[in-house]
């Protein structure tokens, strides 16, 4: 024994380090991978699959698990739940209508509402889930039920399973418990005091104690052996169903607001109501408070059956029985045979009291379509025989509050909440939408005249119990609210809309309800999803795509909580083409021309310019290859694009989002020629130019203004003969911000022209002169620098009166400055080739 201790002591600690890491790992999982070994039942795990890996990479990370409050899986077949203890936040769980056999709960320490009905249940243990407020666990094969542990429980239906016993002390908060159909034998709901809803039918009871459960309002303890029933301290009991038991009498004088009575089947001899003004339906014996052997003592409100009571003969006439049903239409008025009668004469009573024909069948159901709303409505029937005669008596009718069945509603989940849908209700004049809370009370949304409703606050993957009740102009209920109609919100997935792009595909769809941002998606070769972009826009461009190929795209919205707002779905497919007009675009000093490639089957070309609000502006339709936009911004962007239009005049290009263009005006092209009052230089016009400025440099110095003009030509009366220049021209706007860039300029070697010597005009620069390069100066570059210092009024003012002088044929013919033929005579000051190529001051 000490040996076997001892191996036992070494072994136990052994087996604990070595579970542990396991066990640790479990624990602090960082993610779940979503295979057979975690989620052994293939339908749970494809459920498991659609629902929660949004970016199908077959892993929940633990940040997405904790996030995971609600699994709803009805009705999937699913036989083995297993892997649901990785949700360890979960807080609701909907698992009905499958083939599961066992169930563990332990880690869902947080969950409040279990429905698992419809199973194959054999055992439930929900100790751990202390939070547990809802639990409905009927049509399983459960033969033991622990519910001590869950304190927090409101709401236990357990009905037709295996229960011999079912322990409800502990839960002194249950407002409803279902325990029927169960060979329970008794029941013991003392420390119930809250209970509202007490079904019990099919139990074996042969006794039940209601002493203590004074909010008691529903009370069905049908088809047992009850032999007594004190009813005395239940005073808010609305409805009983105790049919099929063996009570001998019931007094129910201490239960003022009853209003459905159903008691046959048992060997009664006794009923006393008293005080009950809104009692509807009164079943004794499977007879009507109107039947023989019931007296009715008016104006004392008290209703007494008593076997021991005068019977009726036969021969003496009595008022027919009637069957009423509240249905969506009105009330069915229903009647058994009378043996001779040909016909039957159906009235109801009016306003005052009166009995008013409806009408007259040779069948035995009639309606009333137009039943008053909220009221009893009053109604007997009188056969008749072939002479007429009448074959029963008139009574006092039978009652029926105009109270319709609930609403049959459709709910349907749509991208901005739950649209719910009915059909009209007869007399009902608007509509209260309800929905139900977490603690199974109901909540009034809207009242409308409509007959739809979308309630847009919901929450993707939680639940929701929706009802409507119609209402009359007197402000009463038509129909009965029921338990309401249930949906999963699970917001389908959003419709995607698509278009080339010349960068790639944009897809866009209409926004999510709650969702702040989105993901876009596109399915890869494998099939899996791969996220594109995260974006709070409702677009987003795919650039990665190849002409000719088709793409399937999905987008999920997420709440700022980063939850899944909607279902991916399938996914939608596109065909990606290129099929644009492709632009290009250069700078003019006229304007952005621009020009495009010969588009196939084009007859013409429309050319669009996109305008600061966004829209496409139609600037021309022509048939060649290029347009000069004389309008566009200078020195910013402008975005074109072209469309090819066919020979019947329709577009049979892609639209694409167009092309964008910096337009820049080039150096403006200039010409000088020499002059005996300086060097004369010419230019061609700038669009949108006011004025221009002349700027002159050397080999050695920085630009500086040589003065401005409004007109194509200035004469630089300062240039020194013998000296080599460059000169630009800047065009002006009405700012005095430069339009276009200087460039390297022109290089001009002054020479005067001798008084003596005429020689013929030539070009400043000969062939031999070689373009310089380097030194520009570019048109951001000019604001606030030295040439745009304010100029010489005289000069500005004898320029123009030169520019005035009527040039003589003798000066047109003088000298033109141009480099001389042989660069090595030319004096110091004249610049050689290898001069020119030097690195000049830039400004």
């Amino acid at each position: 024994m000490k040996k076997t201790g001892k191996l036992l002591s070494a072994v136990i600690p052994l087996l604990l380090v070595m579970m542990l890491p396991a066990f640790a790992l479990h624990a602090k999982a960082s993610k779940v991978i979503i295979n057979e070994s975690n989620f052994p039942d293939s339908r749970f795990r494809s459920y498991i699959s659609e629902e929660f890996d949004s970016d199908g990479n077959g892993v929940i990370k633990d940040s997405e698990i904790s996030e995971i409050t609600w699994i709803s899986c009805d009705g999937r077949g699913i036989s083995d739940l297993r892997g649901i203890e990785y949700f360890t936040s979960l807080e609701g769980l909907y698992c009905c209508n499958n083939r599961i056999s066992s169930l563990n709960l332990s880690s869902n320490k947080s969950l409040l509402y279990l429905e698992c009905y419809n199973n194959r249940l054999t055992s439930l243990d929900t100790a751990g889930n202390t939070a547990l407020q809802m639990l409905y666990c009927y049509d399983n094969r459960l033969s033991s039920l622990n519910v001590s542990k869950n304190t927090k429980l409101e709401y236990l239906h357990c009905a037709n399973n295996n229960l011999g016993s079912l322990n409800v002390r502990s839960n002194t908060k249950l407002l409803y418990l279902d325990c029927s159909k169960n060979p329970l034998g008794s029941i013991d709901v003392s420390r119930n005091t809250v209970l509202e809803t007490l079904l019990c039918e099919e139990d074996g009871l042969t006794g039940l104690n209601l002493s203590k459960n004074t909010a008691l309002t529903d009370l069905w303890c049908g088809s047992n052996r009850i032999a007594s029933l004190d009813l005395s301290n239940n005073a808010e009991l609305m409805f009983i169903m105790c049919a099929n038991n063996s009570l001998n009498s019931l007094n129910l004088t201490s239960n003022p607001m009853l209003n459905y009575l159903s008691c046959e089947g048992n060997p009664m001899k006794r009923v006393e109501i008293f005080g009950n003004p809104d009692l509807l339906d009164a079943y004794l014996n499977g007879e009507k408070t109107t039947e023989d052997g019931i007296t009715w003592h008016e104006g004392t409100g008290f209703l007494r059956y008593d076997s021991g009571d005068t019977v009726v003969t036969k021969d003496k006439l009595k008022p027919m029985a009637l069957t009423l049903t509240n249905l969506t239409g009105g009330i069915s008025i229903e009647w058994e045979e009378v043996t001779d009668a040909i016909k039957y004469r159906v009235y109801k009573k009016d306003d005052g009291g009166n009995w008013v024909v409806m009408g007259s069948t040779t069948g035995l159901k009639y309606k009333d379509s137009a039943p008053r709303a909220g009221y009893a409505n009053v109604y007997t029937v009188l056969a008749l025989a072939s002479d007429g005669t009448e074959l029963c008596a008139l009574g006092k009718g039978t009652s029926k509050v105009f109270m319709t069945p609930p609403l049959e509603i459709t709910l349907t989940n749509k991208t901005s909440g739950v649209m719910i849908n009915w059909s009209e209700v007869p007399g009902a004049v608007k509509y209260y939408i309800f929905r139900m809370n977490p603690d199974g009370s109901w909540e009034k949304l809207v009242t409308t005249t409509s007959l739809k409703y979308t309630d847009r606050t919901t929450v993707y993957s939680e639940k929701y119990y929706y009802s409507v009740r119609a209402v009359s102009d007197s402000g009463n209920y038509i129909n009965k609210r029921g338990i309401g109609t249930r949906i999963t919100y699970k917001i389908p997935a959003p419709e995607l809309s698509f278009r080339n792009v010349e960068d790639g595909i944009e897809v866009s769809w209409k926004p999510v309800n709650n969702a702040a941002k989105y993901r876009l998606y596109v399915k890869t070769a494998s099939g899996s999803w791969k996220c594109i972009t995260t974006t709070t826009e409702v677009f987003g461009t795919d650039t990665a795509v190849t002409e000719g190929q088709k793409y399937t795209y999905a987008v999920v919205g997420f709440d700022a909580e980063e939850r899944i707002m909607n279902d991916k779905g399938t996914g939608y497919d596109f065909l990606r083409k290129e099929e644009f007009v492709k632009i290009d675009a250069t700078g003019t000093t006229g304007g952005l021309e621009v020009f495009w490639d010969e588009y196939e089957g084009a007859v013409k070309y429309r050319v669009y310019r996109k305008a600061d609000s966004g829209e496409w502006v139609k600037l021309a339709v022509v048939t060649e290859l290029s347009y000069l936009d004389a309008e566009a911004s200078v020195n910013a962007e402008n975005t074109y694009r072209v469309l090819a239009i066919g020979p019947d005049g329709t577009v049979i290009s892609e639209y694409g989002n167009g092309k964008t263009f910096t337009f820049v005006i080039p150096p403006t092209s200039v010409g000088a020629i020499s002059k005996t009052t300086g060097v004369r230089l010419d230019w061609e016009a700038v669009i949108t130019a006011a004025r221009y400025r002349v700027v002159r440099r050397t080999k050695t110095t920085d630009w500086v203004t040589v003065g401005t003009t409004a007109g194509l030509s200035y004469t630089d009366k300062s240039a020194v003969s013998g000296k080599n220049y460059y000169y630009a021209v800047l065009a002006l706007d009405g700012n005095k911000k430069a339009l276009n860039e200087s460039g390297e300029g022109i290089l001009v070697k002054y020479r005067a022209p001798s008084a003596s010597v005429f020689a013929e005009e030539s070009s400043v620069l000969s062939e031999e002169t070689e373009e310089v390069t380097g030194g520009g100066i570019e048109a951001e570059e000019l604001v606030g620098e030295g040439i745009f210092e304010e100029e010489n009024p005289e000069e500005i003012i004898a320029e123009e009166e030169i520019s005035e002088e009527e040039i003589s044929e003798e000066e047109s013919n003088e000298e033109t400055i141009s480099v001389e033929e042989n660069p090595e005579e030319e004096s110091s000051e004249e610049i050689s080739t290898e001069d020119r190529n030097e690195e000049r001051v830039q400004l």
